[in-house]
C-alpha cells in the first residue's frame, strides 16, 4: 500500500484510493464533486458500485465494545490478507492488513476504537464448469 497525504478534509477518499491503488483524482471523477463542500462530503457508500466495477467487495463491520476485540483477532490471523478502510470518529484510514496509513502522512500499528471497518476485498471470478 502507498501512503498518500490527503489534501484538504478527504480522508475517506484517500484512504479508500490507499486501499484500491488508485488516484483519488478518479475518485472524485466517479464521484462528480470533490469533496470541498461541508454538505457534500465523501462517504464509502457513493463509491461501491465503483467497487463492484472494478471486481472489489466493500462489506461494513460495525463496531460494538463487546466483538471488537474478536473482530481484530479475526483480521489479524495469517493467512488472511484483508485490507479496509477504518472509520474512527469522523476521520478514516487504510488499512493494509497490517499497518494503518493514516492520511494525514502516518503509518502505524492496527488500534482498537474504530466505529466501522470497511472491508474492501478482490473478488474472485467464479467459472462454472
Amino acid at each position: 500500500m502507498i501512503l498518500r497525504k490527503q489534501k484538504g478534509n478527504q480522508c475517506i477518499l484517500y484512504s479508500l484510493s490507499m486501499c484500491i491503488d488508485i488516484k483519488p483524482e478518479e475518485l472524485v471523477i466517479y464521484a462528480r464533486h470533490d469533496g470541498s463542500d461541508v454538505s457534500r462530503t465523501f462517504n464509502i457508500e457513493e463509491f461501491v458500485s465503483y467497487l463492484y466495477n472494478r471486481n472489489f467487495s466493500a462489506i461494513p463491520f460495525v463496531s460494538r465494545a463487546e466483538y471488537c476485540g474478536e473482530i481484530v483477532e479475526l483480521l489479524n490471523q495469517p493467512p488472511l490478507h484483508l485490507r479496509g478502510v477504518l472509520i474512527y470518529g469522523k476521520h478514516a484510514v487504510a488499512w493494509d492488513g497490517k499497518n494503518i496509513y493514516d492520511p494525514h502522512g502516518k503509518i502505524y500499528p492496527l488500534i482498537q476504537g474504530w466505529d466501522v471497518f470497511w472491508l474492501i476485498d478482490h473478488l474472485e471470478l467464479i467459472t462454472h464448469k
